[in-house]
């Protein structure tokens, strides 16, 4: 139940930052809507795969740290990736496939 709550609060603010019309103004309501998008789905995810229970104020911490734990270790894959690719390429002029 909490869960849509949550959901129908995010979709009124989505709502809410489309209707501005500039286009700054809409770059950074698509910006907003995709970081609310990925919270509530890797929460969702994450929350439903460890089975944390969010009823008490122990739990709540508990899966806070949970997810964050979670959240550094994607970014810190992420970030090793990253660095693998920049690493082991070689991105020099000379290596163009393109004739």
């Amino acid at each position: 139940m909490g869960w849509i709550l949550i959901a129908g609060l995010f979709l009124v603010l989505i709502v809410f930052l489309l209707k501005f019309k500039e286009v700054k103004h809409r770059f950074f309501s698509f910006i907003t809507i995709i970081l609310i998008l990925f919270v509530i789905l890797s929460a969702s995810f994450v929350f439903s795969n460890n089975d944390l229970d969010l009823t008490s104020f122990d739990g709540f911490v508990k899966s806070s740290q949970v997810y964050l734990g979670w959240l550094g270790g994607a970014f810190s894959s992420f970030g090793d990736v990253t660095a693998y690719v920049i690493r082991d390429k070689n991105w020099g002029a000379g290596n163009s496939s393109i004739s």
